[in-house]
């Protein structure tokens, strides 16, 4: 008998073939080598920028520096031919020696040296001197008969000086007082510090203050800048100083807006003439500033705005010119606003008629 599993179609049986064994890729070993590779060289990288970069700030450093040198010379020699000109032997002694420490290549110094050395002889002691790499065997030779350089360091003995800014100080000589303690924080920052910042304090407050009450008025700015200088050595808080200063400050802001701005200088010639009345000319500017602002608006065809600003004048100082002024631009004013239809205003003048709204420039 036929079974039945025997008439079904016989299912083929696929063979797969095996699978060949992958090859390997790269090993930890590789790897790890690899990195430690990349990592090496991006160290030698950052260290290359690093010495880039210190490099490159020692050279900024050294640049900075040779300037600084070089400005310190320009300006210890631009005050020799003062110092000389004024026989301040002291100080002059004081700046050749410390330009010679820095010598050869200052430019000038040898006929300095030459000039001041025929200033000191008359009068002078032998003495043997340190002589420059750069000085002439002539000049050095008319050097040694005056101690102008000494041998040493480059900072000198600054107690002659502090002795000189002393007398300075003692004979109101402001000037050769501030020189002299310049030149003894110049070479030593720390010499002496409470002896040299009370007299420094003294010399300049005491010159500003000068200035401040002085009938020039070109140098109150400079005033100014002394007193900012002093609040480096002192409080100026508590001195007259403090005030003079800021009288002074609002003065020269006022005077900046005279002739370019009537509103402007009107309104800061008042500010400084309520809190200072009797300072300088401020009370003839303050008037001077009205009737010219008032001419202007009278000269355009504003008679109406003319009258508030000869009003404010008036309200200063009664004149006989600015009353006739303020009269007929108060007629011109009237017969301008019955011509547009204007209403009276009492309270803009006495008696006349001014649109709402016009008032004398710096009571706005």
């Amino acid at each position: 008998m036929q079974n039945f599993d025997d008439t079904q179609p016989v299912k083929p049986v696929m063979m797969m073939p095996e699978e060949e064994p992958r090859s390997g890729g790269p090993g930890c070993l590789m790897i790890g080598l690899l990195g430690l590779g990349v990592v090496g060289f991006a160290g030698v990288i950052i260290a290359l920028a690093g010495f880039a970069g210190w490099s490159s700030g020692q050279r900024i450093a050294q640049t900075n520096a040779t300037a600084t040198t070089n400005a310190v010379i320009a300006d210890q020699m631009n005050r020799l031919p003062a110092d000389i000109a004024s026989k301040n032997l002291e100080l002059v002694k004081v700046r050749l020696q410390y330009l010679v420490t820095l010598t050869p290549g200052v430019a000038g110094l040898d006929e300095m040296i030459v000039t001041a050395t025929a200033l000191a002889m008359p009068t002078a002691t032998p003495q043997p001197t340190a002589t420059p790499a750069a000085v002439t065997p002539q000049e050095t030779q008319a050097a040694t008969n005056i101690p102008l350089v000494i041998e040493g360091s480059a900072t000198p003995d600054l107690n002659p000086l502090l002795q000189q800014a002393q007398a300075a100080v003692a004979t109101s000589d402001w000037d050769t007082a501030i020189d002299t303690l310049d030149a003894i924080m110049g070479y030593d920052p720390d010499f002496q510090t409470s002896t040299v910042n009370t007299l420094m304090f003294e010399a300049l407050t005491s010159k500003a203050l000068a200035m401040y009450r002085g009938g020039d008025t070109s140098r109150l700015a400079e005033a100014n800048q002394l007193t900012d200088r002093a609040s480096l050595y002192g409080n100026i808080e508590t001195t007259e100083l403090n005030y003079e200063s800021l009288i002074a400050s609002l003065y020269l802001d006022a005077i900046n807006a005279v002739g370019i701005d009537y509103n402007l200088a009107i309104r800061k010639l008042t500010a400084l003439y309520s809190q200072a009345p009797g300072y300088r000319d401020v009370f003839q500017l303050l008037v001077s500033q009205y009737i010219g602002y008032g001419d202007t608006q009278v000269a355009i065809g504003q008679p109406c705005s003319a009258v508030a600003q000869y009003q404010g004048a008036l309200s200063l100082q009664e004149n006989a010119s600015v009353v006739g002024k303020r009269d007929s631009a108060q007629l011109a004013c009237t017969n301008q606003q019955q011509g547009l239809g204007g209403t009276l205003d009492p309270n803009a003048t006495p008696g006349g008629i001014a649109p709402v709204g016009v008032a004398p420039v710096g009571s706005q």
